[in-house]
């Protein structure tokens, strides 16, 4: 069963981005498959924590990267051991389409901060 699904599909619409959870999970994850039949469904991001969620999702115009906006921790912790900031504390995080190289673009880590130290 799945719950809590944002669409968002690449500039040229062959592929299409889908942030879930299952009801096993209480993380979101960002995956991508073709458009066209579902086929090739990959997931871009390993969130197996806490209740970490996503709220958008953006695609580069040459589709290579995404962008995505989430409550995420900023530490490095393992997949297994992610935790959440306050829901009211998000930063901007990118990924490869291909699933590599998931970097945090922001660093808040409080609410009522300005953006900073972009990348």
């Amino acid at each position: 069963n799945l719950v809590d699904s944002v669409l968002r599909f690449t500039p040229d619409g062959k592929k299409v981005l889908f942030s879930l959870r299952t009801l096993s999970s209480s993380a979101q994850n960002l995956w991508i498959m073709d458009a066209a039949d579902g086929a090739n469904a990959k997931r871009l991001t390993t969130h197996l924590g806490a209740a970490i969620r996503l709220y958008g999702v953006f695609v580069s115009p040459n589709a290579q990267q995404v962008f995505y906006d989430t409550d995420r921790s900023l530490t490095s912790e393992s997949a297994l051991n992610q935790s959440r900031l306050s829901q009211s504390v998000r930063n901007i995080w990118s990924v490869t389409a291909a699933g590599a190289d998931a970097t945090a673009l922001t660093s808040l880590k409080e609410s009522g901060v300005a953006l900073k130290d972009l990348k």
